[in-house]
């Protein structure tokens, strides 16, 4: 099986299917879901699905055939398949951000570096324990997100799309 094979037909699946990523984001969290088979001729099937309000990353592999769901927060091409590739070889994105993530330090700063615009934010602490609320921006899109102050860090514990 040749990676490069796979990563040139993967970047075209996802290029074609740049336009229904867009129109998902109207409705809700789009999905690549597919399945990549590494036999003599690799072979490369992606759909989109569409969630309201969650996001999925599924990575199965099963006899030669990779399956997976991996949420698209953006219609540009390039960026989608960047991070996909990523996760399809294990790695994580830095910008990724989904319930138990954990971010030391600033918040707000911490949010901006990973693309959000925050728009406000309500805090409910006592001591070194507390509750964080934010509504923030990216791409366009409205997330509303809830934090559990730990210490000098925060867990994310919910992020709804509104």
């Amino acid at each position: 099986m040749s990676k490069s094979v796979i990563r040139k037909e993967l970047f075209q699946r996802v290029s074609e299917l740049a336009p229904l990523v867009e129109e998902g984001l109207k409705y809700g969290v789009p999905h690549l879901v597919g399945e990549i088979n590494g036999d003599e001729e690799p072979k490369v099937d992606i759909s989109i699905a569409v969630f309201e309000n969650s996001h999925h990353r599924i990575l199965l592999p099963d006899n030669g055939v990779l399956f997976f769901m991996f949420p698209a927060d953006t219609p540009n091409p390039r960026r989608l398949f960047l991070e996909l590739w990523m996760f399809l070889n294990g790695k994580s994105s830095g910008d990724t951000l989904e319930p138990g993530s954990v971010i030391r330090g600033v918040l707000k700063n911490a949010l901006e570096k990973r693309g959000f615009e925050v728009v406000w934010m309500t805090v409910n602490e006592n001591s070194d324990m507390g509750y964080v609320g934010v509504l923030a921006t990216k791409g366009g899109i409205r997330y509303r997100m809830t934090f559990e102050k730990r210490g000098g860090e925060f867990i994310l514990l919910e992020k709804e799309r509104t």
